[in-house]
């Protein structure tokens, strides 16, 4: 993402309607990596899902000024999902202890 533009994800209403429930989600200036769409069915029935259905909208956000240096999200020490990519293994945490949890069962 560049330096002045923000994105957040929004579902669509109609797909939210039926009991497809889409995760909002922002994504900070300087973001780099996969985008990940939290999904829940929250009907008692399958919902399916094509390539082309549009379930959400990404709205882009013009920010007034460029953020310091120290706090662009791609030069800040804590953050957790710059660059991420490959397998998706859920929220992450500073803690060694789930950590190790999530690495037992992936692996």
């Amino acid at each position: 993402m560049p330096d002045d533009i923000t994105v957040h994800l929004r579902p669509k209403t109609r797909y939210t309607r039926l009991g497809l429930l889409v995760t909002d989600q922002h994504c900070n200036s300087t973001y780099s990596g996969h985008l990940r769409i939290g999904l829940f069915n929250a009907t008692e029935y399958p919902i399916h899902i094509y390539p082309g259905y549009t379930i959400a909208q990404l709205v882009f956000e013009e920010l007034e000024e460029v953020p310091s240096s120290e706090k662009l999200y791609k030069n800040r020490e804590d953050v957790h999902y710059q660059n991420e990519n490959g397998a998706f293994r859920g929220a992450k945490f500073d803690d060694k202890f789930l950590d190790s949890i999530w690495d037992e069962m992936l692996n």
